[in-house]
């Protein structure tokens, strides 16, 4: 779920994403680039709405230009392994099932993703194609979860657009 310029996306299985205006009391759906498999995120950046699909390959960044997805870039996550050394003995699907591997954010004005790997935020630049550690978190907090909860007001429009 993601809050951007006025309206509440919502990713909705296997492959749309609710768009709810919560000023005009509105709502349509917008068809994903392909359907989710493991895991898909939302974001802002630059002033447009991207989406991070991710499976046991590669990282897919897509950004929304009107009504249309475009594929923004990839990134392979046997690259992801071979950049942080504590990962070279484990297969990616491996590393993506063990939770070692999550999408976290978009920066919302650079174009730069934050992923999560083994205990190590790390930043990726999509135009220059470069890791960057941020900070490690050492390994007592390798399972260390994020948890967001919402809320907002029951509305007849949003539960017609999730039904």
């Amino acid at each position: 779920m993601h809050y951007f310029d006025g309206i509440l996306y919502v990713l909705a299985l296997p492959g749309h994403v609710a768009c709810i205006d919560l000023e005009k009391m509105c709502s349509n759906v917008i068809e994903l680039p392909e359907d989710m498999k493991q895991d898909a995120s939302l974001g802002n950046s630059g002033g447009f709405l991207h989406c991070s699909i991710n499976d046991a390959n590669e990282l897919r960044i897509w950004v929304l230009k009107g009504m249309k997805w475009a594929l923004k870039n990839r990134v392979s996550v046997s690259g992801i392994l071979k950049w942080n050394g504590d990962c070279r003995d484990m297969s990616s699907a491996d590393f993506l099932h063990h939770g070692q591997f999550n999408f976290l954010a978009f920066h919302p004005k650079e174009d730069v993703v934050y992923l999560w790997a083994m205990g190590k935020l790390m930043s990726y630049d999509l135009c220059k194609k470069r890791f960057g550690l941020v900070c490690e978190l050492g390994t007592e907090k390798e399972r260390v979860q994020v948890i967001q909860i919402w809320l907002f007001p029951y509305s007849d429009n949003i539960s017609n657009c999730l039904a």
